[in-house]
């Protein structure tokens, strides 16, 4: 059972049989209480867990033992790393960006051994991802350059052979490979660095470690 920043979580030491989650309601606060304090959930909810187990018959004297590893506490990688859980789903790290998260989330951690601000380390990596990406932003940026420069002419080609749509797609082909345009060099570059930055986004969403971490004057 997890939020943004933490999580309680059992480890059985043999699977269970079935996992059952209950959704119950808490008491609201008043408007007065929420007016006082804005940070308070009008619709505040408990989740409880429950692993069941098959049932067994024992006989007298004899005695059946589940035992279980127990974490309560913050979503803090190498915390949870060594304790061999599953980082992908507690720490919302699942998918293809969230291969990037972890891995962004290791190189802020590296970098605040150097830089004691994480607030400055975030800085820092942001000019290390874009300074990493800069060959394939100027390859986009060029070809957007090329193609608006040839819009007149295609706009030209567009109200020639506007009722022809073969001839039309024909000569706009032939217009861009004479100016040396590829109408996916401005596109290809963005989406291969679009997984980065969103893995870059969620890092940011769930590190504990920026809880309340100051940045210059920012509390």
């Amino acid at each position: 059972v997890h939020n943004r920043f933490f999580a309680l979580i059992a480890v059985p030491d043999h699977p269970a049989n079935q996992l059952i989650v209950r959704d119950f309601p808490l008491p609201k606060p008043s408007a007065a209480e929420r007016e006082a304090d804005g940070r308070l959930n009008a619709d505040p909810r408990v989740y409880q867990a429950a692993l069941v187990f098959a049932p067994a018959t024992l006989a007298p004297g004899q005695a059946q033992e589940h035992k279980f590893s127990l974490y309560a506490g913050p979503k803090e990688y190498f915390t949870l790393s060594r304790m061999k859980l599953d980082l992908e789903s507690v720490m919302d790290y699942s998918g293809f960006t969230g291969f990037f998260a972890k891995g962004l989330l290791l190189c802020l951690n590296g970098l605040h051994n150097f830089i004691p601000s994480y607030g400055w380390a975030i800085v820092a990596l942001t000019i290390i991802i874009k300074a990493l990406f800069w060959p394939l932003t100027a390859i986009s940026t060029r070809s957007m350059k090329r193609m608006q420069a040839i819009q007149p002419e295609l706009q030209a080609i567009r109200e020639k052979f506007k009722n022809e749509p073969t001839k039309l797609q024909q000569k706009t082909m032939e217009c861009m490979k004479r100016n040396k345009v590829n109408p996916a060099a401005g596109c290809l570059p963005m989406l291969i660095q679009f997984p980065v930055f969103i893995g870059f986004f969620f890092m940011l969403r769930t590190a504990i470690e920026l809880r309340g971490a100051s940045f210059l004057w920012v509390c």
